[in-house]
């Protein structure tokens, strides 16, 4: 598997036990044997949201994600999905932590694919 992206894939993590569960957030990982020099991401979203806070989601978690790039491990991929309504707001000094804790330590509970 070099990238998630079909459906299959998604539906491959979703059902993996390998989840760290914090808070609103959930954060899934898969370890890729042959690819040691990158990661990747694939952020999912409460479906109920209107547009704009959908966006604004995203758009917070990318930017966590490339200001602490050098914590995160590499060679996995990673699948972030927020799993309820966000109990805090959609801020990226409040998100930070939580989010960046919950992905290193999923990647070391990652399975080989």
């Amino acid at each position: 598997m070099a990238r998630i992206q079909s459906s299959r894939d998604i539906a491959y993590l979703m059902r993996s036990r390998h989840a760290i569960v914090s808070g609103d957030i959930e954060v899934k990982a898969i370890r890729i044997a042959e690819e040691e020099m990158r990661c990747s991401f694939l952020i999912k979203k409460f479906p109920s949201f209107s547009a704009v806070n959908r966006n604004r989601w995203k758009r917070i978690m990318r930017e966590i994600v490339r200001h602490n790039i050098y914590r995160i491990p590499l060679g996995y991929e990673f699948l972030i999905r927020l799993r309820t309504k966000p109990s805090i707001p959609l801020d990226y000094q409040r998100w930070e932590r939580p989010v960046i804790d919950a992905i290193v330590a999923t990647a070391h509970k990652a399975p080989f694919v």
